[in-house]
């Protein structure tokens, strides 16, 4: 009698796929939501500046400018933010909260106490996620968030989940079979409801297609420039990128002009910001590619 083999087989990404497509019709109303909560007294404070100094004194702008102090020293804490599960049954959030922890730790190895948090980080991280408008209480526009710290929503986030996990199980087949090196953020484009679609434009050159006014944008065009000069012998990193734009090896402040978090009153006039999207633009190449020190 042949013996049976009880490992577990590790799902595929198809496989991941189908079981968030299998309710992503019926709980089509649930979202995803990353809110942002300032620590201790900030707003307290805020608003009693500008109480202090009158009625034409607007609290957010405060807040805005709080934290663009060049001073770190003398901004307020960083808020912490959160995931939170909305707009659906709480028979739909348990399911999205199993299928997706599932998936973190089966894919990505999670081992957070709540790992489907760990989920919605990877595909915020990969541009599914868009910009929440900064509501009051009453409704009113609050005008734009403090820079780094905005609210995000993942809208239909098993239908989305069943994207990303199409995008990755293409990913995977190409690398597999040694076609080519694309990532999962280059391959985004294929799904029509990817935050990457709208940026390719359906455009044969990628370069001509850059977006680097939003996140996503950002993220493929430096994706696409490290796959562009990448060879067999050697991959081009994060710090290649900043050393040909502006002479420094300084993938943090790659990271912070992807996410939009750069420390600065106007970001687009950073000269190594337009460092990097002239580089980007103009597909550089990098210095070691042509032996420039």
């Amino acid at each position: 009698m042949p013996m049976t083999d009880h490992r577990r087989t590790k799902p595929s990404w198809t496989d991941q796929r189908a079981e968030f497509l299998q309710y992503s019709a019926e709980h089509s109303g649930l979202s995803a939501e990353w809110r942002w909560t300032y620590a201790g007294d900030t707003i307290v404070r805020i608003v009693a500046t500008a109480l202090m100094r009158g009625p034409d004194v607007d609290p957010c702008d405060l807040l805005r400018a709080a934290y663009k102090n060049p001073d770190s020293s003398s901004r307020p804490p960083d808020p912490g933010g959160r995931w939170a599960l909305v707009g659906g049954s709480p028979v739909a959030q348990d399911l999205f909260r199993e299928i997706a922890g599932r998936a973190a730790v089966e894919f990505f190895n999670s081992s957070a106490s709540e790992p489907w948090r760990d989920w919605l980080d990877r595909m915020r991280d990969r541009g599914y996620s868009s910009e929440l408008p900064n509501l009051g209480s009453l409704g009113q526009s609050l005008g734009k968030y403090p820079v780094g710290f905005e609210d995000q929503i993942i809208p239909h986030v098993f239908g989305a989940s069943a994207d990303y996990c199409l995008v990755r199980s293409i990913a995977e087949e190409q690398l597999l079979s040694s076609v080519s090196n694309v990532d999962d953020t280059e391959l985004t484009a294929i799904s029509a409801d990817s935050p990457c679609a709208a940026a390719s434009g359906g455009c044969s050159d990628p370069a001509s297609a850059l977006d680097l006014g939003t996140a996503a944008g950002r993220r493929t065009a430096h994706d696409q420039w490290k796959r562009r000069w990448s060879t067999p012998d050697r991959k081009c990193t994060n710090a290649d990128l900043t050393e040909t734009a502006f002479s420094a090896r300084d993938p943090s402040f790659l990271s912070q002009w992807v996410n939009g978090k750069v420390r600065a009153k106007d970001p687009s006039r950073s000269s190594r910001v337009q460092a990097i999207e002239r580089m980007l633009r103009e597909n550089t190449p990098p210095k070691w590619h042509t032996g420039a020190t």
